[in-house]
């Protein structure tokens, strides 16, 4: 997946882990990587998404952010999204 940003703003970037978890199973706590350029505000989780708040970026560069979810089950995923910064004005 990639989302677009401008170089000015802060957004928020929601993985959803729905397809990812058998049934009965939670995520019980996710981290947000950051490539250096962007800047990770805040993070949180709910039983089936995790959300980074992020900012930063330079105009015309792409920037992979991964997300790493822990499930209630003792398995780990990994996901990856890609954030284009677009011009800011």
């Amino acid at each position: 997946m990639s989302l677009a940003k401008r170089a000015g703003d802060t957004i928020n970037v929601t993985f959803d882990w729905s397809d990812a978890l058998p049934t009965g199973v939670t995520v019980i706590s996710a981290t947000h990587t950051m490539p250096n350029g962007l800047t990770l505000v805040t993070e949180s989780n709910t039983a089936t998404t995790s959300t980074a708040r992020i900012s930063g970026g330079s105009h015309g560069r792409s920037y992979q952010l991964k997300g790493t979810a822990v499930l209630d089950s003792g398995e780990t995923v990994v996901d990856y999204v890609t954030i284009i910064v677009v011009n800011s004005a």
